[in-house]
């Protein structure tokens, strides 16, 4: 009887453990985390790479040019740059409607 109710207990816990995790594009926004430009970074180029990561398989804005994350997460893109100060505005939004938003900038020199 004991081992009945430990594997009950443990099919359970497995169970709601999968549960938590397919759950959590529903229960929170998605992760967005801008790797390059760095904010206040000074560039002499009129184009620079926007790279980051966020959650895998998910539509990313850039200055709001669309684009869609790898299977692991990962965005890259390339924006114009004008002289001066650049704010680069990068969103994420998952299926649910869930959003993140950061903002960088560059200035061209």
């Amino acid at each position: 009887m004991r081992f009945r109710t430990t594997l009950f207990l443990a099919v359970l816990a497995v169970v709601a453990g999968y549960f938590l995790f397919e759950a959590s594009g529903v229960l929170f926004s998605p992760s967005l985390s801008i790797e390059e430009p760095r904010f206040g970074d000074r560039v002499h180029a009129t184009y620079t790479t926007v790279a980051g990561h966020s959650s895998p398989a998910i539509d990313v804005w850039v200055n709001g040019q669309i684009l869609r994350t790898d299977d692991s997460g990962f965005f890259k893109t390339t924006v114009a740059l004008f002289p001066g100060y650049n704010p680069i505005e990068v969103r994420v939004k998952n299926r649910f409607g869930y959003e993140k938003r950061s903002v960088t900038a560059v200035i061209l020199e």
